[in-house]
């Protein structure tokens, strides 16, 4: 394996740390039905209604 083939490797390897870390810190924060959260604006979309 060349040194480009180790840098790639590394990288895809920070960036899947920095992913891991990032849904660990946010865990609990949106159950993925924005239909059914007041963080996405549907409320005032059901008020138009």
């Amino acid at each position: 394996m060349d040194f480009w083939d180790y840098l790639i490797i590394a990288a895809v390897i920070l960036l899947a740390g920095f992913a891991i870390r990032y849904s660990l810190r946010h865990k609990g924060s949106c159950c993925g039905d924005c239909t059914r959260c007041r963080g996405c604006g549907n409320d005032d979309q059901k008020k138009k209604k």
